[in-house]
């Protein structure tokens, strides 16, 4: 054999094996790449989407139940003997008509009337299973909540009640008014998120029973019903997010969940990685047909150089958040629609800038491990400290960020300071770092001529001023 054919067969040999070898690697990492970018980002933040979409649906229509509550002519209106029907059907009307809603409604506990702006639909009683809400929440410790539910008398397709207990002046209960909404966009982003993302999402109730899906995706009613779902149930249906790989019928899925406490439901996404990976298959082949041609010109054209070439692949970047808060940019969404609300409703917002005193020191000293609990720690208990209506976030860093719903200067300066003295105070934070942790709190309040950067600046600057000052301590800058 000759030394052209050596050398022919040789330089052919090894392109086929770098050609396939980098066609099965390029593969390989191209997989690995869709896994991690599903993991870390793209369901993460599709559940961050819909949450988000959710919140901004049902905002306005909870202030509104809220609203009509506390309104003193309702109020009188029931305790005065429910003499004028067409009175209240005008009221609820206008409230219905003015913010674009399916129904307000009223149901008197005296009367068990109930009462929505066509008048009175039903009589309510114990025993109906359509009436079956009315009671539950009649006896439950909340004086709001929110369910999906059907009535017929109402609208055929599921809808979001939004619920409020009233009392008179003096405490004692007088029934439950509220809003509901059609939730036709929850539907059409079912959609959109199929089309778009290639995610199935659907939403179960708190035991794993269907409420909301693509049945031409979703075939079963419980996730009990469906074997790999059912093998990780308890891992889905808690407060933990994470992303779990199944098995159905020898297809591999993604799949992670969410908790909405407000509607006590829970979100599923799911995401079928065949959807996702039959590009690179086709690739795969592709090269390996290539890989064949070139080895095969090589051996026809002895003299003919090729160049190999190889395709370097960018990981995106992506990690999982320290602490379970919300980040910068859910805290900036939200803080924009409070913003928004509390000027139009002329309602008071405060907000808190919190840094943790002396974290550099503490990094320093004992590294950045401890560091990373200390902050898990102090974002536990700023979440216990908050009410339902508040919102907490993580800044960046050793600092948060907290909006407080409905808050005046002087509530504001007490949640803080509560705050102060929870972290302060924490037996198992101060076991944990063997000395107390404090932090500096900034405070101020919306006024009606801020825009959302000077609210922002003059928080931030309060906070910088009780570093100066000396630590541990909240400063107020109205």
């Amino acid at each position: 054999m000759t030394l052209k054919k050596k050398v022919t067969i040789f330089v052919s040999s090894l392109i086929v094996v770098v050609s396939v070898g980098s066609a099965l690697s390029n593969y390989f990492s191209s997989l690995r790449v869709v896994e991690e970018q599903l993991t870390y980002s793209s369901m993460p933040l599709s559940l961050d989407n819909i949450y988000s979409e959710i919140q901004k649906n049902i905002l306005e229509p909870n202030l509104v139940a809220s609203m009509m509550a506390n309104d003193t002519f309702l109020q009188q209106w029931m305790a005065q003997g429910e003499r004028n029907v067409e009175q209240i059907a005008i009221y609820l009307e206008k409230i219905q008509q003015e913010y674009g809603l399916l129904t307000t409604f009223l149901v008197s506990d005296r009367t068990r009337r109930y009462y929505t702006q066509k008048g009175i639909i039903d009589e309510v009683q114990e025993g109906r299973p359509i009436n079956a809400w009315y009671f539950r929440f009649k006896e439950a410790n909340v004086t709001t909540e929110m369910n999906l539910d059907t009535n017929e008398k109402i609208d055929k397709s599921m809808i979001l009640f939004i619920n409020n207990k009233i009392f008179d002046a003096s405490g004692s209960y007088l029934g439950a008014c509220g809003t509901a909404l059609k939730i036709d966009y929850i539907d059409a982003m079912l959609h959109r998120f199929l089309s778009k993302h290639n995610f199935n999402v659907y939403f179960t109730d708190a035991s794993g029973a269907l409420l909301l899906r693509n049945k031409e995706l979703v075939a079963f009613d419980h996730i009990n019903e469906e074997p790999s779902l059912y093998n990780v149930r308890h891992q889905l249906l808690d407060d933990t997010q994470r992303v779990i790989s199944i098995d159905r019928k020898g297809v591999r899925y993604f799949v992670t969940t969410r908790y909405i406490p407000q509607l006590h439901v829970y979100v599923f996404v799911e995401a079928r990685i065949d959807a996702f990976t039959k590009n690179f298959k086709r690739n795969l082949y592709y090269e390996l047909a290539l890989s064949l041609m070139v080895a095969l010109i090589v051996l026809l054209a002895i003299l003919y150089t090729i160049n190999s070439y190889q395709k370097k692949i960018e990981r995106l970047a992506s990690h999982d958040a320290l602490t379970s808060l919300a980040n910068r940019r859910t805290f900036n969404l939200q803080f924009e629609i409070f913003f928004e609300l509390s000027k139009r409703h002329g309602r008071e917002l405060t907000v808190l800038f919190i840094d943790i005193d002396d974290f550099k020191t503490l990094n320093d000293n004992y590294g950045h491990m401890l560091g990373d609990e200390v902050l898990k720690m102090v974002s536990s208990i700023l979440s216990q400290s908050m009410r339902k209506s508040d919102l907490v976030a993580r800044w960046g860093g050793e600092e948060f960020a907290v909006l407080l719903h409905d808050t005046n200067k002087e509530d504001g300066y007490k949640i803080a300071e509560k705050i102060r003295h929870n972290i302060q105070t924490h037996t198992e934070l101060k076991n944990f770092t063997g000395d107390a942790v404090t932090v500096s709190i900034g405070l101020t309040v919306l006024h009606a001529d801020d825009t959302m950067d000077a609210l922002l600046v003059r928080a931030d600057s309060a906070l910088y001023r009780a570093k100066r000052e000396g630590k541990n301590m909240t400063v107020t800058i109205s």
